[in-house]
This record gives C-alpha cells, structure tokens and sequence, in this order.
C-alpha cells in the first residue's frame, strides 16, 4: 500500500534553477553599464542641485517675506509628483521605450538650465520660478527612471538588485558633491555658472 500511495502521489515541483550571475566585469563593462552608472551621477548632482538651491533662489529673488517664497518651496514635492506622472505618460505613449524617453526628458532639463543662465538678476522673476519647476520635475523623473526601471533592462544578467543598488548610490553620490561643487562655482564664477553645470550635468546623463 505504501509503495502504491507513492506511485500515484503527484511529483513534487522542481525548482526553477537559479539564474548564473553575470561576472562583475563583464557586467561593468560588457553591458555599457558604467556608461548607465555615469548617467546616474550626472543625474544625481542636476536633481539634488536644482532642489538644494531652487529655495534659496526663489527667496533671494522674491524676499524673505514675500508669500510666493513661503509657497513655492512647499510646492516641490507636488511638482516632483507631476514630473514622474510626465514621465509615464510618455513611456506609455513610447511604447515601452526607455531609453528615448529618458534622452527627451533630459534634453527638455538641459535647455531648461541653459535657459536659466541667459535670464539676468533673475528676471523676469515668473519665468526663473516656472523653469526651476521644469528642470525639477524632469530630472526627478529621470532619476526615479534610473532607479526603478532601468535595472529591470539587466534580468538577463541575474544582477537586478545590484544593478538597482549600483544605480541608487551613484545617484546619491552625485547628490553628496553638489554643496561642494556648486558652492565653489557660486564663489567663483556666479549663479550663471551653477545653472551651467546643470545643463551639462543633464547632457553628461543624455550622452552617456
């Protein structure tokens, strides 16, 4: 009877065989991922920069005591919603197409910076805030990209959580050197030159 259950007991299921991890080298520099890494630091310094200084413009241009100051800092989160919101909108329209979305969006950031550094004193003060709003949500989008779907793109490598992490650190490290770089900038060669670097920051991430 023993033998008899046994034989007709359905199989237990197999597991699925693990995934071979593609050698670290090869991922590197195989699959063009330092070039995503690049992209992911450029990306990094133009967001963080763009949310670090954006308050401290607005106040400076606005006065301390002004409501539009007072507001438009607290708005930033609601206008980074909408630039993630932006982003799949296209992705969607795209088909699926990451990368060109990605490159859109972030020549949309680099004309926004570039048209940041031609207003003089700030002026006129509407458009410096609206285009601070633009060149935020787009880069916030890019970035949440790189962090979220752009790992996916390595399934085949068996690396997507490291890929994921990789992405997230260079992303923060691009973050971590804008109070020294953009600080230096501002001292040494004005407001103009910060937005510049931006707009190459945004460039660097469209090339790599």
């Amino acid at each position: 009877l023993r033998d008899k259950d046994s034989a007709g007991a359905p199989a237990a299921p197999r597991a699925a065989p693990e995934k071979t991890r593609m050698p670290l080298g090869t991922l590197l520099f195989g699959t063009g991922l330092w070039l995503t890494l690049l992209a992911c630091l450029a990306t990094g310094f133009a967001r963080e920069g763009v949310m670090t200084w954006a308050p401290s413009i607005i106040t400076e241009l606005y006065g301390s005591g002004s409501l539009s100051a007072a507001v438009i800092p607290l708005i930033i989160p609601l206008i980074n919603l909408l630039g993630i919101l932006f982003g799949q909108a296209l992705i969607r329209r795209a088909n699926g197409r990451l990368n060109r979305v990605m490159q859109f969006l972030l020549a949309l950031a680099a004309i926004s910076a570039a048209a940041l550094s031609i207003l003089r004193n700030g002026q006129p003060a509407l458009l410096l805030s609206f285009l601070l709003g633009v060149l935020c949500a787009l880069m916030y989008s890019v970035s949440t990209m790189e962090s979220v779907m752009v790992p996916l793109e390595y399934c085949d490598t068996g690396r997507v959580s490291f890929v994921a992490g990789l992405c997230d650190c260079m992303i923060y490290i691009g973050a971590s050197l804008v109070s020294v770089l953009s600080g230096a900038l501002q001292e040494s060669a004005g407001q103009q030159a910060v937005y510049l670097s931006w707009a190459a920051a945004a460039l660097i991430a469209f090339g790599a």
